[in-house]
């Protein structure tokens, strides 16, 4: 008993700091780490493989998401171009860059949801378009298919998320209305669903006025 007492307690009687190592669960693990900023993540990927392991799984993107809620800048543009990205917290991870590559080929932010940036770019005559998915955060994009009318001018997108059953939203509706040819109160309505990876509906909207 003695023993043991010598080897808890110093001389005057006070817990000595235990030493070694315990290798937590990895539910815990994922949670501790779905506190760290996207930006502090990504660059730990390098430092271990379970970093770069968390990194492909949709689930813990989600949780590091929504725990991670930070405003990193603003977005200003014009009614047909894109200006600038005002950086508001340099560690939300958006690169500084992002915005000059924008700039620099010709993109137009659409909208913006969840820390993905939705963006039509244009060729220099501006008679082709393409619309690509961005996660600054991750330095990833996604090539959506364009709808028929992304080369009118005045098109928006709004984005919502859909439940999957399980409380994670990872699958989107993206929402892009556009201005009908005529001078009426109609506006074209087309929604992209990330699940089926196409333009799921095409309606003309009546807005009770005119454009």
């Amino acid at each position: 008993m003695s023993a043991l007492l010598e080897k808890s307690f110093g001389i005057a009687g006070q817990e000595k700091p235990r030493t070694g190592s315990c290798r937590l669960p990895d539910n815990v693990h994922q949670v501790i780490l779905s506190y760290l900023p996207a930006k502090t993540f990504f660059r730990l990927q390098s430092v271990c493989k379970s970093f770069h392991q968390l990194s492909e799984e949709s689930h813990f993107l989600l949780s590091q998401s929504y725990l991670c809620k930070v405003v990193s800048g603003f977005f200003t543009k014009s009614y047909s171009s894109f200006d600038s990205f005002l950086h508001v917290d340099p560690c939300a991870g958006v690169p500084r860059t992002f915005g000059k590559f924008l700039s620099k080929n010709n993109g137009f932010i659409l909208g913006s949801a969840d820390g993905l940036v939705f963006v039509r770019h244009d060729n220099r005559r501006a008679t082709t378009h393409s619309l690509f998915v961005y996660n600054p955060a991750r330095r990833t994009r996604c090539h959506l298919p364009a709808p028929s009318d992304m080369c009118l001018e005045g098109g928006i997108a709004a984005v919502t998320f859909m439940n999957d059953g399980e409380k994670v939203m990872k699958d989107y509706k993206l929402v892009y209305l556009s201005p009908t040819s005529e001078w009426n109160s109609f506006r074209r309505c087309q929604v992209y669903d990330s699940v089926a990876k196409m333009w799921t509906m095409d309606k003309h909207l009546d807005f009770g006025g005119p454009q």
